[in-house]
C-alpha cells in the first residue's frame, strides 16, 4: 500500500494525526490548537502546490 493510502478510513487517518499531534504537544509544550492550524496550513499549501505548481 502506497502512504497516501496507508490508513483504512478516512476516520483512521483522522485519529492518527490527531494522536500524532497531541503527543507533539505533551513533547514540545506547543498548544494542540497551534498545531491543529499549522497541519491544516501546511496541507492547504500541498494541495495548492499540486493545482498550481511554481511557473503556472
Amino acid at each position: 500500500m502506497s502512504e497516501a493510502h496507508r490508513y483504512r478510513t478516512q476516520t483512521a487517518l483522522r485519529t492518527a494525526v490527531e494522536e500524532h499531534l497531541r503527543q507533539r504537544a505533551h513533547n514540545t509544550g506547543v498548544p494542540l490548537d497551534r498545531l491543529r492550524k499549522e497541519a491544516a496550513h501546511q496541507r492547504l499549501l500541498a494541495r495548492l502546490v499540486v493545482v498550481a505548481p511554481t511557473g503556472s
